[in-house]
Parts: C-alpha cells; structure tokens; sequence
C-alpha cells in the first residue's frame, strides 16, 4: 500500500528552492527507482536512505526534479524481492512526500 502527500517545501541552504523535491519514505533497505514515461530515471540504493530516528525500519530518500523534467513520475521501493509503486504528479518547486508499505 503506498500513499501520495504533496506539501510545501520550506527553504534551506541545501536544496535548490527552484526544484521539486520528492521525499520517499520506505522500508530501510529498499532500493527506490523513479520512472517517467516507463523510462527510469534515477535510481537510489539502500546506502542512500536517512533512516528514520522513530522508527529504525522506515528510511526517507530524496531525489531533486528540474521544472524541465516536471510531470508524473512513479516511485517504486525494492526490498527483499518485493516491490511496491506509488506514482506522484510534480507540478512545481514544492516537496511530495510518497510513502509506500508493504503491509
């Protein structure tokens, strides 16, 4: 089961306030792909998750998006031979937040 939250993405010195940011939060461990169009376009290894300090067995990665690249991309988290996809539309500088589990 995965879930989408689009919220706004407060300033900081390091993330590009004139880029989308896409913020995943899956089971640690996972490899987390992003495709647009059935094409991937980035793909983070379980080494680049932040795990999450109340509960050890989630993790957050994040991956920038250029206005140029912005449009509706899907979020897959791989782990244990598992997988589940969550898609999200990105419409402009802001942070979405997906979630994805695998209960």
């Amino acid at each position: 089961m995965s879930y989408v939250v689009n919220m706004v993405m407060g300033g900081g010195s390091s993330i590009n306030p004139n880029k989308a940011v896409i913020r995943v939060l899956a089971p640690t461990g996972s490899t987390i792909t992003f495709s647009k169009n059935g094409v991937v376009a980035k793909t983070l290894s379980p080494s680049r998750g932040f795990p999450n300090s109340a509960d050890n067995t989630l993790s957050y990665w994040y991956c920038s998006i250029d206005s140029s690249a912005y449009g509706t991309f899907d979020v897959s988290a791989t782990v244990a031979g598992a997988t589940e996809t969550a898609s999200v539309t990105v419409g402009g500088a802001y942070q979405y937040e997906v979630y994805i589990d695998f209960a």
